[in-house]
Parts: structure tokens; C-alpha cells; sequence
């Protein structure tokens, strides 16, 4: 028996059954129970998206670090000969969150549309913090005395399509992962 079908059929238990008491006992439970379970729908995409957006500004501080002092950092020399982008490494983030979220029962409409506020949850982390850097030429030497503010992340259209990418496959990968943590018949 599924959830939706065993609280169907205790509400209806309880609109048959001639004791007030059981009665009004049962439909409060219902009503709590709802609230609980929109709770467990809403509460872990919204911080999975939070963490998710985090993650994305560690992951551009750590490698803009990584990139400074090319001549002492064998990391920074690999970057700057590959270029690479953290778009394939933050869709493997989404799809193993969205894989869990589906573990945890969420499902991936309302769990999609929450992991799209990734860009609005990056935007309001770059308002909140400042990661100052100043880049350094290979003799130590500063090569700009500005400083440049790594954590920035601006609207834009482009983080529309963001949104739009995190939340498609956000529901793909929750759906994926409801269909595998259920039980075989």
C-alpha cells in the first residue's frame, strides 16, 4: 500500500467510524502529517540548492587560487595549458544531489523547480561574502595592485538558462533516483 492510498483510507476510517474522539484524533494526525510531508518536500532542495551554490564558489576560489604563482604551482600550470570549466564537474554535483533528493522521496517537480534557485542562492552568497585576490607574476612581484572579487555572481539572462539547465536536470536525476531506491515486486 502506498502512503496516498493508506492516509485515503484512513480518512475515510475515520469518516465512518462512530467514535468522535478516534475520529477527530485521526484527521488532526492527517493534517500534521501533510504539513510534515510538505516540509520533507521543500525543506531539502531548498538547502541542497543553498549548498549546491556554495559549492559552485569554492570550487571558483580553490581553482582561481590553484591558477595563482604559476611557476611554484604544478596545478596552475595545468590549468592555465587545459583550460577547463567547472560546468561538468558542478553537473555531476547536481545529478549525485538530485540522486539523493530522489532517494529521500522528494519528488522532482517541485524538487527541480527549487534546485533552480541555485542562481539566485549564488547571487545572494556573493552578496554576502568578499574574496579578495591579487594576481602575482612569477617573481612575487604584485602584477595589479587592484584587487578583483572572486565570489561575484551577477544575474543575468545567462543565469536564466543556468536555472533552466539545473532545473531539468535536477528533475531527471531525482526521478532517476526515485526509480532506484524503490523496491522490486
Amino acid at each position: 500500500m502506498r502512503p496516498d492510498e493508506w492516509q485515503q483510507a484512513m480518512e475515510n476510517e475515520a469518516a465512518s467510524v462512530e467514535d468522535g474522539g478516534w475520529a477527530r484524533e485521526t484527521r488532526r494526525f492527517m493534517r500534521v502529517r501533510r504539513g510534515y510531508s510538505l516540509l520533507g518536500q521543500v525543506l531539502p532542495p531548498l538547502m541542497s540548492a543553498a549548498l549546491l551554490a556554495a559549492c559552485w564558489h569554492g570550487l571558483v576560489v580553490l581553482v582561481a587560487r590553484a591558477l595563482w604563482q604559476m611557476d611554484r604551482n604544478p596545478l596552475g600550470v595545468w590549468g592555465m595549458v587545459h583550460p577547463m570549466r567547472f560546468d561538468l564537474a558542478f553537473l555531476g554535483l547536481l545529478i549525485g544531489v538530485g540522486l539523493m533528493l530522489g532517494a529521500l522521496r522528494v519528488r522532482p517537480l517541485p524538487g527541480g523547480a527549487l534546485l533552480a534557485l541555485i542562481p539566485l542562492w549564488a547571487w545572494l552568497i556573493g552578496a554576502a561574502v568578499r574574496y579578495d585576490g591579487v594576481w602575482r607574476g612569477p617573481d612575487g612581484q604584485v602584477m595589479d595592485a587592484a584587487a578583483r572579487d572572486f565570489v561575484t555572481y551577477t544575474l543575468t539572462g545567462g543565469s536564466l538558462t543556468f536555472a533552466a539547465g539545473c532545473a531539468v536536470f535536477g528533475m531527471l536525476s531525482i526521478w532517476v533516483g526515485s526509480r532506484l531506491s524503490r523496491p522490486r515486486a
